[in-house]
């Protein structure tokens, strides 16, 4: 069994694509994932399978567009992968920061093509690490921050839609959520 992490991209940010959490709870356990459970509202979600993880992916993707009159792109992760990213991460991911963010792949996006991506780039006052599951970035100060290739690239079409972006805040604390589980991820 095999414990995974679900993240959507772009639910319940305004009065945009509304996803009720518990109704969502329900739909995928009636596709029989286990333990679902979510963290806060914004499309964090876990459970349990058994099932290959491409079987899942299709299943998720057939459920979500036959419940829901938008798109919801997404990725799935096995917890465990997460958890190990957050095992190395540069000392700066703890600090304080005026921006610092967990900025998962979605599908159609992958740690060597934003290496790529980020070489091209001309950054400012910011810092950078590429893991597994996510680009984690760091600005220290507001007073930069428009300067940067965060601001500038990251948070504007078309980069944007190849990531789903988590705050360090909400990152840690999922990754407190998934080590709490006593082992079992």
């Amino acid at each position: 069994m095999v414990h995974y992490t679900l993240l959507l991209r772009g639910v319940n940010l305004g009065k945009e694509n509304k996803v009720i959490m518990p109704v969502l709870k329900e739909q995928l356990a009636s596709i029989g994932l286990l333990q679902v459970d979510s963290y806060i509202n914004t499309g964090n979600l876990f459970f349990y399978s058994d099932r290959p993880k491409v079987d899942l992916v299709q299943s998720l993707a057939d459920l979500l567009q036959s419940q829901y009159d938008f798109e919801i792109p997404f990725v799935l992760l096995e917890s465990s992968t997460i958890i190990e990213d957050a095992d190395y991460l540069p000392h700066w991911w703890q600090e304080e920061n005026y921006r610092c963010d967990a900025l998962f792949y979605l599908p159609n996006c992958s740690k060597e093509m934003l290496a790529d991506q980020l070489k091209a780039w001309q950054l400012g006052e910011e810092e950078y690490h590429i893991g597994e599951t996510a680009l984690f970035w760091r600005v220290a100060t507001k007073e930069h921050y428009t300067k940067t290739a965060h601001a500038r690239k990251i948070m504007t079409k078309p980069f944007n839609q190849a990531i789903t972006l988590r705050n360090a805040n909400t990152f840690n604390k999922i990754v407190v959520r998934l080590q709490s589980r006593n082992g079992e991820v």
